[in-house]
């Protein structure tokens, strides 16, 4: 072991950068580990609440207020089986969470769309 003997009458302050650049994927990939014993709950989570809620109201929404039906169902149905593949197919607990709420976000986002429009 070496010793380093600091000749110096200044404080010497120890930062670490990882600790002040808490940035929004680092506090997703936090939570996202925390949420591992979970996993199941999650997969079930997800297909109820995206093949169950959010894909049938976003479809008619758009179905009954003249919206575009052809892209939106595509778009729709995509990221639903993207959730169901990444969490049928063993993948981590972070693909299965950002699958997740990337889907709720595009269908909240085509549900909005078409009430706007």
């Amino acid at each position: 072991m070496i010793t380093h003997k600091l000749n110096s009458k200044t404080e010497l302050e120890v930062v670490r950068e990882e600790a002040l650049e808490l940035n929004l994927l680092q506090k997703f990939n936090a939570f996202a580990d925390r949420q591992k014993p979970y996993q199941m709950i999650w997969w079930l989570l997800s297909l109820m609440v995206i093949g169950g809620l959010a894909l049938p109201l976003t479809f008619l929404l758009v179905y009954s207020l003249n919206g575009p039906v052809i892209p939106f169902l595509t778009l729709s149905m995509i990221s639903f089986f993207t959730c169901l593949v990444s969490n049928m197919g063993g993948m981590g607990i972070r693909v299965n969470l950002g699958t997740f709420w990337f889907s709720l976000i595009l269908h909240a986002l085509m549900a909005s769309f078409t009430l706007l429009a």
